[in-house]
């Protein structure tokens, strides 16, 4: 996966790992001994920690993913040991802010603070992408941009996605931009796959640390993060009126299937209109109305 440029779910599987070792005292098992009993213990084991649902969840989809590659590649015959716990997902607080607040932060005399400054260039300029994740974002590569779009594969899912470039994209591209590195942004800096992603997770904990201070700044009630800017892109396009079928389009979903196979393929025409209806309020609005 660190190979493949999937950093975040290369993390994801470590952390798991690392916690099913220590339920297993670090002792090995094989894929035969994986049985209800065992996974119900792992559950119970998690949730004594005080682990809450979603991330129980987290660790056990992770445990049955790698349980069912092995039922795949022929290596034991499956059992369903997970019948009987929880893998589903259950829905949490709405990390989306308003449109207000995104022009209060972009509004915002950061002089002097230059960690705060480029973080919150990189978070509107997430936001201004059609809420572009964190790890695409910092993936992109100078070659990537075209004099009227940014063309880019998404890490998760290899969906290729076109982004219509504006005035406001442009402007953030020629502040983040450094012009020694091929990069877009100035997060990673090149070497070996383990230092990209030590690279990628320094810079996404600095830039969320960062973005935490802003939120206090403005006096914001919910966490500020890379994530806060995808969320509220879609939230605020839906609030505009932009239909839920353009909105996953545009965030590039692969797992709204029904959404998908409805609308077999927007036109990047459609969802680019989609992103200009949603910046409309950010472009013209100035410093000086922003209280």
């Amino acid at each position: 996966m660190i190979e493949a440029g999937k950093l975040g779910t290369a993390k994801n599987y470590r952390a798991a790992m690392a916690s099913f070792s220590r339920f297993r005292g670090g002792r090995d098992l094989r894929f035969s001994e994986v049985d209800v009993r065992l996974v119900e213990d792992y559950e119970i084991w998690l949730t004594a920690r005080g682990m809450r649902l979603n991330s129980v969840s987290f660790h056990m989809r992770i445990l049955r993913a790698v349980y069912r590659r092995a039922v795949g590649k022929g290596l034991t015959a499956d059992r369903r040991p997970f019948r009987s716990v929880y893998t589903k997902i259950e829905k949490t607080v709405k990390r989306a802010i308003s449109m207000a607040d995104i022009c209060r932060i972009n509004a915002l005399d950061l002089a002097g603070e230059r960690n705060m400054m480029v973080a919150r260039d990189i978070f509107m300029f997430l936001f201004c992408t059609r809420g572009m994740s964190f790890v695409d974002a910092v993936n992109l590569r100078k070659s990537d941009v075209r004099p009227d779009m940014i063309v880019y594969n998404r890490l998760k899912t290899r969906q290729r996605i076109a982004v219509g470039m504006n005035g406001h994209i442009r402007a953030l591209i020629d502040r983040l931009s450094v012009a020694s590195s091929d990069y877009l942004l100035p997060v990673l800096s090149g070497g070996t796959a383990e230092d990209l992603r030590r690279q990628y997770e320094s810079a996404l904990r600095r830039t969320n640390n960062s973005l935490n201070k802003i939120g206090r700044l403005i006096n914001l009630e919910t966490n500020l993060t890379t994530y806060t800017a995808r969320h509220s892109w879609a939230t605020i396009a839906k609030q505009k009126g932009v239909p839920t079928a353009v909105i996953s389009d545009a965030l590039g979903h692969d797992s709204e299937k029904t959404t998908q196979i409805y609308l077999a393929s927007i036109s990047s025409d459609v969802i680019d209109s989609a992103n200009e209806t949603v910046l409309r309020d950010l472009l013209q609005t100035t410093a000086s109305e922003v209280v």
